[in-house]
């Protein structure tokens, strides 16, 4: 009984040993040397160096078969040019530049003070995960002051916060055509992510300023007599127009997105003043009008109060 077990323990640990030394590392780096984010749509410009390391147990005849990479979220036109392939000591190496547009998915909710990881994705193509995978060259970027990306890129609008791997895998459930393959092949994935940081200064001051100063106007009626009931109707519908001009010279600074960024959330906190101004004005034009003038004053006085903290208040809280 004890054989058995024995028997049964070392042809596991045969297999498992095995299964193991079946999957071969291959070895991926790279070197950003210029990168521009469109954000008129959603892709970015990249230039890069790459490099993979083969191990030497692998046949010198599927070397490149196993080298073999793909950027999955690249456009058609990028071009990827192999420049360099040499044996060292340890591995095979191989080496190329790559140039193109590449897309991402950017999510916009927060801007102007928006945040973006921008991956480039490399995939394993003609090996699956059991055999082949994907793993960040350690030698390179064991320093840490080294994250893969020239420090001079000039990211336009966007500041650099570092760049890091993220390993993963892709499942396919097709056999691509051939009868006796598996119908769900995993295959692997190395995507070199890079963080970035929108430098919003001038975006909030874009936004924020002609909105103050329309608000100062519809501040005003706070100080009309409520008699003149048609110059406070005037100034506010006013600021109110203005503000929604404003908001449409701000749409081609991001695509066109389902769902509410902190910038809308800015201008519909100054539409909803306007409106507390135009309705304030309304209420108090008729409280005088009852005869309720002591009332009326105090009213307005307290809303002259309430109205420059709310959009302190509201800015405060939409963009911290």
């Amino acid at each position: 009984m004890i054989k058995k077990i024995l028997t049964y323990f070392v042809l596991f640990i045969l297999l498992v040993n095995t299964s193991v030394k079946a999957q071969t590392e291959i070895k991926v780096g790279v070197f950003m040397n210029d990168f521009i984010v469109t954000t008129s749509e959603p892709r970015f410009y990249a230039d890069f160096y790459w490099w993979c390391k083969v191990p030497l147990s692998v046949d010198e005849e599927l070397v490149d078969d196993y080298a073999y990479i793909d950027f999955v979220n690249a456009t058609a036109d990028i071009i990827n040019v192999i420049n360099e392939k040499r044996v060292f000591e340890d591995c095979y190496y191989i080496a190329g530049n790559c140039k193109g547009y590449f897309n991402y998915y950017p999510e916009f909710k927060d801007y102007p003070r928006d945040k973006h990881r921008v991956p480039l994705i490399i995939e394993s193509v003609n090996h699956p995960i059991e055999t082949l995978v994907l793993v960040p060259d350690e030698i390179t970027y064991s320093n840490q002051d080294f994250q893969g990306y020239n420090e001079s890129i000039n990211a336009n609008e966007f500041k650099v916060l570092g760049a890091h791997f993220h390993q993963s895998s892709k499942v396919y459930n097709t056999s691509f055509g051939t009868i006796d393959a598996d119908t769900k092949t995993s295959y692997s994935r190395l995507s070199y992510d890079i963080e970035i940081k929108r430098k919003s200064f001038s975006y909030q001051i874009k936004i924020i300023i002609p909105c103050l100063l329309l608000s100062i106007i519809a501040y005003l009626v706070f100080f009309i007599p409520a008699s003149k009931l048609e110059v406070v109707v005037s100034c506010t519908v006013t600021s109110l127009l203005a503000c929604i001009a404003v908001q449409f010279t701000t749409l081609g600074d991001i695509p066109r997105v389902g769902y509410i960024t902190k910038s809308d959330l800015i201008f519909y906190l100054f539409y909803s003043l306007f409106c507390f101004a135009l309705i304030q004005s309304v209420y108090t034009y008729n409280m005088e009008r009852k005869g309720k003038e002591e009332r009326a004053k105090i009213f307005r006085v307290v809303c002259r109060i309430v109205y420059p903290f709310l959009i302190f208040f509201g800015l405060f809280s939409i963009l911290h």
